[in-house]
């Protein structure tokens, strides 16, 4: 198959999309155009095919970055995602990510709220920085009928935002000033079945498979690091 010929935004929202290139040599695609409150962005080769919703090109957030909230992008994204009829060829791998943001009133409410999601880590709230908690918990697909595992990697920090203002006017040295602008636990997951799958999923083990998968990362965002 040569996705470069096709229209995967077309065939999911059934209109043309904002932006388009293509590679032909390559067989590369890349459709993008606004998509629930985002930014859809779909990236096609021939072995992959890469759906992404983030922030809209010239977005802006006075403090953190995001789209919405993740319980009702979450349920919308996962729709139209089982709405797309996938190209029919042998589908071997399966993954999901997102990337989830938990505004906190400072650092110490931070590393509090990490530490009701993370009950196997000590995190003194008051003194910790720069925390970084990285762990991938297997389990066995019920999906698959067991005959395959899902990675459950999940990473979490802390972060700060800050906006920085350079002053360039003042002299032969910028004056460089910064404003702490919110503070957040981050959480990055990567939920995915794993590579050493013999043999190839079924369309409709696809379909029960995209629901596992997104109801396990659902899972690690409401209850924390679980075993």
């Amino acid at each position: 198959m040569d996705p470069s010929n096709d229209s995967l935004w077309e065939s999911l929202l059934g209109q043309p999309p904002a932006e388009r290139s293509s590679k032909p040599r390559e067989q590369f695609l890349r459709e993008e155009g606004p998509c629930l409150d985002g930014w859809l962005t779909v990236e096609a080769r021939p072995a992959r095919v890469d759906w992404r919703l983030s922030t809209g090109p010239g977005s802006s957030s006075p403090t953190l970055p995001v789209i919405g909230p993740y319980n009702e992008l979450h349920d919308s994204f996962l729709q139209l995602i089982q709405s797309w009829q996938a190209p029919r060829q042998p589908i071997h791998r399966l993954a999901y990510g997102a990337v989830l943001m938990l505004p906190c009133d400072g650092l110490s409410a931070a590393n509090k709220a990490l530490s009701r999601l993370l009950p196997s880590v000590e995190i003194d709230p008051d003194n910790t920085r720069d925390f970084m908690y990285r762990i991938n918990r297997r389990c066995t697909s019920r999906a698959l009928s067991g005959r395959c595992e899902i990675n459950r990697l999940s990473a979490w920090s802390v972060i700060e935002i800050a906006r920085v203002d350079i002053d360039i006017s003042s002299g032969s040295s910028p004056a460089v000033r910064n404003a702490l602008e919110g503070t957040a636990c981050r959480l990055e997951l990567d939920v995915n079945s794993v590579p050493e799958l013999d043999g190839h999923i079924s369309s409709e083990e696809a379909a029960s498979l995209t629901e596992e998968l997104f109801a396990l990362a659902f899972e690690l965002a409401a209850d924390g690091d679980i075993k």
